[in-house]
């Protein structure tokens, strides 16, 4: 049976920042790659994936996502969807207002 993983988290700090993860000795610093998330899928049956965002600090959003899509565009990553990161809260989102999220 093939199987979607339909989320993926994958984490590249040599390329982005995740300052959320700092204080978690098990992440802070260190890569989830593509490599290492095959690596730990092998014998499982998964054949694709949706990669979702992994929470990069905020300069990176837009980064990582193109990042992502342009892995997404080579059929032997098995990445066939990216879950981009959206920050409605923002001020800067489109359309956005604050006062739309107010409580």
């Amino acid at each position: 049976m093939k199987l979607i993983d339909t989320h993926q988290h994958l984490i590249y700090p040599g390329q982005f920042a995740y300052s959320w993860c700092k204080d978690l000795p098990t992440l802070a610093g260190k890569p989830f790659r593509l490599e290492e998330y095959r690596a730990a899928a092998r014998g499982t049956g998964i054949s694709q994936t949706l990669f979702m965002e992994a929470g990069v600090d905020e300069p990176h959003t837009r980064a990582e996502t193109e990042f992502f899509l342009q892995l997404a565009t080579r059929p032997e990553t098995g990445i066939v969807g990216v879950i981009a990161t959206c920050r409605p809260e923002n001020a800067r989102f489109p359309g956005a207002t604050r006062s739309h999220f107010a409580s």
